[in-house]
């Protein structure tokens, strides 16, 4: 979930949130992100809004990472869940 607030000028605010879902892919320090609900509440009102938002996020460590743990292999897939 992301939050915030955005200054609307003349003492208005408006809160603002999101809210999804994230997998790590093959890549290190890349997710999938799907975004799936957006809602806001100001002063005078609010709502939800359905979004259906899909992309990848690129994560870069702040640090020096020289000591990462190892990717886990990929978990096969069985041939019956697909049929």
């Amino acid at each position: 979930m992301l939050r915030g607030v955005a200054d609307l000028g003349e003492g208005n605010t408006v809160n603002i949130g999101l809210g999804g879902h994230y997998a790590p892919t093959q890549e290190r320090g890349e997710f999938a992100l799907a975004l799936t609900k957006l809602w806001y509440h100001t002063e005078n009102n609010s709502g939800r809004i359905h979004l259906a938002e899909v992309g990848y996020v690129h994560v870069k460590p702040n640090t020096d990472a020289t000591d990462l743990a190892p990717m886990p292999e990929p978990a096969p897939i069985a041939p019956e869940i697909l049929n």
